[in-house]
């Protein structure tokens, strides 16, 4: 009886591990795309501003 407990005690374990487990592993892979998401923004950000397309023309003044 207690050998049939210690079983069930095992494989809830096993299954609490390789839930936690894979729940930190999409946890970890979501945060390191959003890392990737924003740097290729960052990118395009810093690529546009070289450019000048950021800048405002100069407008002439009208008297």
């Amino acid at each position: 009886m207690i050998e049939h407990y210690l079983v069930d005690y095992m494989y809830v374990l096993v299954f609490l591990a390789l839930g936690v487990g894979s729940a930190l592993g999409m946890l970890v892979r979501g945060i390191s795309e959003i890392f990737i998401f924003v740097g290729i923004l960052s990118l395009a950000i810093v690529y546009a501003w070289v450019k000048g397309v950021f800048t405002w023309p100069n407008r002439r003044k009208v008297y």
